[in-house]
């Protein structure tokens, strides 16, 4: 007994491994730069050696500091790592540490943001309890890092009585904390730490929680909800949520509780898992619904060890509906007895397989209580149905209340979807206030559709076209070489015949000559020798004259003069009144103004001011802040309308900032008409109108003139006005990521926008920008940049036409926005994409000739500027690529600030980036031989080489489906993703060389003697723009006194404007009133209430 005793006493304990460690990670509100965490992610689940296993739940971008703090203490983490891009860190960081403080949470808070976040906000930010992770730490040292300041981070203060006091009330840390109890007993029993003295805390604890719950005298209902990973479970799972949080019919607050279940996996060696759930919701941050990821720790497991014990916790009382939902199925049932679920959920897709062979081997067909047959939008989905509701009638001797309910999920207020709810409340015995809408779930399909089912195969066409037309230049210059033009078809006969005429028409009184400062004079434009009778053709032909098909040389026969004076300069920071004052600055001496407006990240995201008091530093943070009409009238306060020409660089809730914007025109327009006609002006009554209150022959009580005479002077105002609003929500959602309304629902906005242009004859004003330059930003080629542009322009056309509009009503009103930078790519793109577009528009769509013109704004790269030497070498890389842009005509051009880097631009490098254009387009000469590539063979072999793998990459979006598919299926982001990694991998191997970053390197020494550095801090001359307090204050100030201004007619116009979003009318109309009563937070608001928010994607 005494040897066997000590010899037990002498061995070694294993020591039981430190639970997985549980890391939110996510993006900053108002933030969408999510390339950098995505990184992190990576390395947080492969980084080896290290000191714990890993549960990422990821949140995705744009959280605010409540949704953060809610998913901390929800989810019992024990780190929140965010990345901050967009400014505000100084603010954001210390509220976000607070706050988890304050809700009860004990997360340690981390993060990061690149040069945005200099040394001096490090050490504001660490005192505030916040760790940053400057520039110079790898992704490896971070990963471990974080880690290590998860195992350390223990806090054992609270008292078992605490906890289970306040998770009786409901409190949300305290139920996180009971669940971590439950993952972590099952953990140590699992590990042989059942007995130690964690571990029976942790049975205390439940027991205890278990014991209280019993005063509820309830237990909540159950629904499991499984199916085929990507089938939409988490949708349907979130849209429950959305509806059972309206659905509070007895006036008492009913709690749901979501149990996300996603797979462990083993990554070489690392066990780690991705809990990406949370990213698909948009309806859990709300009071009474309670979500929590859960990962089933172990590898090739369906269900965690914990998952009983987690329910039993869930359904002891405080939540009326449980929901747990399990990681993706494949044909082998699950078995879902031992959790007792009152109803089973099955999502399917059309994607499950042959009918008759694969759904007979499905067996949890036959035990699911309602499948729920998802994405019937997509093709073959209606013939599945019915296969699936024959089987589903010779099975129904197994489950006879069994029912199948076809939908989309992703669609707000889907009337399948509500049905489907319906059903449910009725089998759980709630009381509802919904009743069953009777609606052919097909039938509404017509409706939501990106691009009309018949043109499905709409990319296809163009690329047949384009290729179509060279084979055909070819053949007919071939012809005219051998045979002489009369063997040519008739219309190069007749282009050859009328070319001169059409070249003397377009140029007629335009000065064609230019004699150089030293007497040389030259064509403006060049063409081959009239005597070569084939190069002619072939240049009319492959090239066309400037202004003239296929518009290699440009849209327009000359360069306007007025690009001479001006260039659209992109501008905004800080209030309104601040961007206005940069505004003249960058006016000065121009007679017609070409603005251009940045927005700061609460405006993009569609917020007011003080929508997230966690967020207040992001006020006026990199653009201009507006909330209200208020502020976009100071915004362009002392402009000429009828001068100007105004580009608005905003997404989101562009039709929202546009109907603003012409409101502010009017009013100036109107004000100026009662200066001019005094004599109509009657007494300004000072009560506000609501909807439908005046008529025609009233005396508008805001202006005193009639009303039949304010619209005659808005109608006038619209046709009169200039200028761009940018609207690409499907660039937002292939790259930059600021997104408020789900797809289908933003794009009609877009149309609404588009379909009142048309009503009110606006011509000379884009209702579309599509943005090119942002996914370039995030990382694409330049291949890839063009051919998402232009496949998204298509796809705008064919929804636009399928909503019953002229192809020559919508093209006109089109422009694009590309960036340029230094890859050889960029001396052909704007020839290449004018062509690509013209012999679209032209033999598919039979567009005239101002439709078949492909207008474009380019700005130079921002991404290509770096902080080394940034004062002395990004002004070479700015002046290189506006030369590049000049040279490809473009039509107008922003040049990007060297200080970009490290601020919003300062008025120092302001004026820098402006004389550059204007010192190539001025003072230098080189570019007043305007089609100075014309017939080079250089030019023209780079031209067909970039078209066709333009082409190409059009053909693989194509093959996905079409834009829309495509980007459901994040074919866009995968591939920026792949080629932005590739990118920086170059430049870290020096296979791309970077002038001051891998070569030419100063060493230390002699980059201080220059005054500059490597990191945030480098430069002489560096004035860091940024919003103070007092800002903040006067804006937060002005928008309340907006809102209480209106307060008695607000809610009326928001009422007004939902039933408009609901029954399919043109918001834009409605906006245009709604905006002057209401703020952009407000409308915002209520339109996601009938559009539904924006779902991000894994």
């Amino acid at each position: 007994m005494t040897e066997t005793s000590n010899t037990a006493a002498t061995a070694v304990e294993k020591p039981v491994p430190h639970r997985p460690v549980r890391i939110i990670t996510g993006c900053a509100a108002y933030d969408g730069h999510d390339a950098s965490i995505h990184a992190v992610n990576r390395a947080l689940r492969e980084t080896p050696n290290v000191a714990a296993s890993t549960e990422l739940i990821y949140v995705g971008f744009n959280r605010k500091v409540c949704e953060l703090v809610q998913a901390a203490v929800e989810e019992g983490c024990d780190c929140v790592a965010v990345s901050s891009y967009n400014g505000g860190h100084n603010h954001f960081f210390p509220a976000l540490v607070r706050n988890i403080k304050e809700a009860g949470g004990n997360s340690v808070v981390v993060g990061g943001g690149g040069g945005t976040i200099l040394p001096a906000d490090e050490e504001l930010i660490e005192k505030a309890g916040a760790h940053v992770y400057g520039q110079k730490w790898t992704l490896e040292n971070l990963a471990k890092d974080v880690i290590l300041r998860c195992v350390e981070n223990c806090d054992e203060s609270r008292s078992e009585t605490e906890i289970v006091s306040a998770a009786i009330s409901g409190a949300k840390w305290a139920l996180g904390l009971i669940l971590n109890a439950a993952e972590e007993s099952c953990w140590l029993e699992a590990n042989g730490g059942a007995s130690t003295p964690r571990g029976l805390k942790c049975e205390s604890l439940m027991s205890a929680y278990l014991a209280a719950a019993k005063s509820y005298n309830k237990q909540g209902k159950l629904i499991a909800v499984t199916g085929d990973g990507g089938a939409g479970k988490s949708t349907l799972t979130d849209e429950i949520a959305g509806l059972f949080s309206q659905d509070q019919p007895s006036g008492t607050r009913r709690n749901l509780a979501i149990l996300s279940i996603d797979p462990t996996t083993n990554r070489g060696g690392n066990i780690s898992a991705l809990l990406g759930d949370r990213i698909r919701m948009t309806n859990i941050y709300k009071p009474n619904v309670f979500m929590r990821s859960v990962a089933t720790r172990i590898v090739y497991g369906n269900f965690p060890p914990s998952l009983s014990k987690m329910l039993s916790i869930l359904r002891a009382g405080y939540f009326d509906l449980v929901i747990f939902e399990t990681p993706g199925t494949g044909q082998v049932g699950l078995d879902f007895a031992p959790y007792k679920p009152d109803l089973l959920f099955y999502v399917k897709t059309k994607e499950f397989g042959s009918v008759h062979i694969q759904l007979e081997k499905d067996q949890l067909l036959l035990e699911a209580d309602a499948i729920i047959l998802n994405k019937i939008d997509r093709e073959g989905s209606k013939a599945l149905c019915d296969q699936l509701q024959v089987l589903l009638a010779h099975a129904s001797v197994c489950n006879p209340n069994q029912k199948l309910f076809p939908t989309v999920t992703k669609l707000a207020n889907n009337p399948a979807t509500v049905d489907m709810y319906t059903w449910m409340c009725k089998r759980l015995s709630f009381e509802t206030i919904y009743k069953f809408t009777g609606v052919d779930p097909f039938s509404t399909l017509k409706f939501t559709s990106l691009v009309p089912h018949s043109r499905r195969s709409y990319l296809g066409l163009v690329v047949d076209a384009v290729r179509k037309y060279d084979t055909y230049t070819a053949n007919q210059v071939k012809l005219c070489r051998t045979s002489g033009l009369a063997a040519c078809d008739s219309y190069c006969q007749q282009l050859m015949a009328g070319w001169e005429q059409t070249w003397e028409k377009i140029t007629c009184n335009k000065t064609l000559y230019y004699t150089s400062f030293n007497g040389l004079k030259i064509p403006k434009i060049a063409i081959p020798d009239r005597d070569d009778t084939a190069g002619m053709l072939q240049f009319l032909l492959e090239e066309g004259l400037p202004g003239c098909f296929p518009y290699i040389n440009g849209v327009f026969p000359l360069r306007q003069e007025s690009a001479l004076q001006t260039t659209r300069q992109f501008a905004g920071l800080r209030l309104a009144e601040h961007t206005n004052e940069r505004f003249h600055f960058l006016s000065q001496g121009v007679p017609c103004p070409r603005l251009s407006t940045a927005f700061d990240g609460i405006t993009l995201y569609g917020d007011d001011c003080d929508t997230d008091a966690g967020s207040i530093g992001k006020i006026g943070e990199g653009g201009v802040s507006i909330s209200t009409l208020d502020d976009m009238k100071i915004l362009y306060s002392g402009f000429d309308f009828e001068k100007i020409s105004t580009s608005m660089t905003i997404n989101g809730p562009a039709a929202i900032i546009l109907a603003m914007y012409f409101n502010t025109a009017c009013d100036y327009m109107i004000e100026k008409y009662k200066k001019q006609h005094p004599e109509e002006v009657s007494v300004v009554d000072p009560t506000l109108p609501g909807p439908g209150s005046l008529r025609a022959t009233d005396i508008h009580p805001e202006y005193g003139l009639l009303c039949s005479k304010v619209q005659e002077i808005r109608d006038c105002t619209y046709c009169m006005l200039r200028g761009t609003i940018q609207a690409d929500i499907l660039k937002e959602m292939q790259a930059q990521n600021e997104c408020i309304f789900q797809e289908d629902f933003a794009v009609k906005l877009m149309g609404d926008v588009q379909e009142f242009f048309i009503k009110k004859h606006v011509q000379k004003f884009y209702s579309i920008s599509i943005s090119g330059y942002h996914i370039g930003e995030a990382g694409a080629t330049p291949v890839q940049e063009l051919a998402y542009s232009l496949s998204n322009g298509f796809t705008y056309l064919e929804n636009f036409l399928g909503r019953g509009m002229g192809v020559n009503d919508v093209a006109p009103n089109f422009s694009f926005f590309l960036r340029n930078s230094h890859e050889l790519e960029w001396l052909v793109s704007g020839p290449v994409c004018r062509k690509i577009w013209a012999v679209a528009l032209r033999d598919i769509y039979h567009g005239n000739e101002r439709s078949q013109a492909f207008k474009y704004h380019t700005q130079t790269s921002g991404r290509a500027l770096q902080i080394p030497e940034w004062e002395s070498l990004n002004p070479v890389r700015q002046t290189f690529h506006a030369l590049m842009a000049l040279m490809n005509n473009t039509n107008s051009l922003h040049v990007d600030s060297a200080d970009e880097p490290l601020t919003t631009p300062s008025a120092k490098y302001v004026r820098q980036a402006t004389m550059i254009p204007n010192f190539l387009t001025v003072e230098a000469e080189l570019l007043r031989a305007e089609n100075l590539f014309s017939g080079s063979y250089a030019h023209r072999t780079i031209r067909k080489g970039l078209q066709e793998q333009i082409l190409k990459e059009l053909e693989a979006i194509d093959q996905e489906g079409g834009v829309g598919p495509a980007t459901e299926l994040g074919y866009h982001r995968n591939c920026i993703a792949t080629a932005s990694c590739q990118y920086e991998y170059d430049i870290s191997r020096g296979k791309r060389p970077i002038i001051g970053r891998n070569v030419c390197v100063l060493d230390s020494a002699t980059l201080s003697d220059f005054g500059g550095g490597t990191d945030a801090s480098a430069g002489t001359g560096l004035h860091v723009v940024r919003p103070e307090q007092t800002d903040w204050d006067k804006q937060i100030a002005r928008t309340n006194a907006f809102r209480a201004r209106n307060s008695t007619v607000a809610p009326a116009w928001l009422a007004h404007l939902r039933t408009a979003a609901s029954s399919g009318a043109n918001v834009f109309e409605v906006l245009l009133d709604t905006v002057r009563y209401a703020s952009l937070g407000q409308i915002s608001a209520a339109l996601r209430e009938v559009g539904g928010s924006f779902r991000q994607m894994v």
